[in-house]
């Protein structure tokens, strides 16, 4: 979501003549976005969101200390100003080690459990890539085991989210998904189109996508799930939010629930009822088994 004139008073690049940010707005400005997202502002990130806001006051916007307070109470403002301050980098079948292992491991677990179905999510979605790999690769392996298969993808920034939901992404973007699932899952763009591929719908009705902030008081999200993937999220967070939010998704896990994190991220942050099961993959660890690690 970017500036508008009919949602934020202005539109266009850096307008000449706006009044330069001051420190200490800047910083108020940062903390009003961590108090929402609890993310650690990147100084790339920084510079690109006090240029947008010194245009858009600039441009006729509210004033600064009005969009302050609109920040605090949510709505236009706060989604566009999440969109800059958020990282939105992600890619089909990144780090595809733990997707593999869902696919081989954990699936043919539910089945032999007499399982029905098997529930995934991706939190932390951005576009919705990682949210389809996990249907990719999973839809065929899941329908040969008579599992039914459902994924969820969240992500805090609404831009991100609506191009999850369209599915429709540069012809590029495939470089990692196999031949074979690319011909079976996307349909391929012609002429204006020429280069675009789009999500089949009959993948897409398989993955839903939802606004969920990670730090928000209450998460309304279909649980428990068989796996989560919140892979380099949380090393965006402090310390001590990073371990709430940790927390939290072991509750979301359904007994032996599988966590995915990325490969960079340290584990030092997990709560202690869960068991590593290597390549960045923790199992929810149940009474019996903690009492065995004690």
């Amino acid at each position: 979501m970017g500036r508008s004139k009919n949602t934020h008073g202005g539109a266009g690049g850096p307008v000449s003549g706006g009044e330069a940010l001051q420190a200490g707005q800047v910083r108020a400005l940062e903390a009003a976005l961590g108090r929402v997202t609890g993310a650690r502002l990147r100084p790339g990130r920084r510079a690109r969101l006090v240029a947008e806001v010194e245009a858009w006051l600039a441009d006729g916007g509210v004033a600064f200390e009005e969009l302050l307070a609109r920040v605090e109470r949510g709505g236009p403002e706060q989604d566009w100003l999440v969109g800059l301050a958020t990282v939105h980098r992600t890619e089909f079948f990144r780090e595809p080690e733990a997707l593999v292992r869902v696919r081989d491991e954990l699936l043919e677990q539910l089945a032999a459990a007499g399982a029905r179905s098997v529930r995934l999510w991706s939190a932390g979605c951005a576009s919705g890539e990682e949210a389809y790999s996990l249907a990719l690769a999973c839809a065929e392996k899941a329908g040969k085991l008579g599992l039914e298969l459902e994924v969820l993808g969240t992500d805090i920034d609404v831009g991100s989210l609506e191009r999850a939901r369209l599915g429709i992404y540069a012809e590029e973007a495939l470089r990692k998904v196999a031949p074979e699932l690319a011909e079976r899952w996307f349909v391929r763009g012609r002429g204006r189109s020429d280069g675009l591929v789009r999500v089949r719908e009959e993948l897409r009705r398989r993955v839903r996508f939802e606004r969920l902030n990670l730090i928000g008081p209450a998460w309304v999200v279909p649980g428990p799930f068989d796996a989560i993937f919140c892979r380099n999220v949380a090393i965006y967070f402090a310390a001590a939010t990073g371990a709430q939010v940790l927390e939290r998704l072991h509750g979301e896990l359904a007994p032996h629930g599988w966590l995915a994190l990325g490969s960079a991220e340290s584990a030092r942050a997990l709560p202690r009822h869960f068991e590593e099961l290597g390549e960045s993959v923790w199992r929810r660890a149940e009474p019996a088994a903690l009492r065995k690690s004690a």
